[in-house]
């Protein structure tokens, strides 16, 4: 996959992957939804790279788990709360391969 297509992935990822193909509850699609816009904001507002410049090879384990950390330490997210965050990005990357 080229670098370049994260916001055609999250895309496909929301509108057919989800709803279609894994038949994803309204509330899990927009709990994922969610947290990918938390995502975008994250770097941002944190990293310093806007959305139409994030690429893929930007999501590093290390900047997921300081977007984790983020979430707990400066928006008061549980662990289960965050937990739930880490799967949608998990299965994000697993469709993105």
């Amino acid at each position: 996959m080229k670098t370049n297509e994260l916001p055609r992935l999250l895309s496909d990822f929301l509108l057919k992957e989800l709803p279609v193909v894994r038949n994803q509850s309204s509330n899990t699609i927009a709990s994922y939804h969610d947290t990918y816009v938390r995502l975008l904001s994250y770097f941002q507002d944190v990293v310093g790279i806007k959305p139409e410049k994030l690429k893929i090879r930007d999501l590093t384990a290390e900047q997921i788990t300081e977007f984790l950390n983020w979430l707990e330490s400066e928006c008061g997210n549980s662990i289960s709360t965050r937990n739930q965050r880490m799967a949608a990005i998990h299965s994000l990357f697993r469709h993105s391969h």
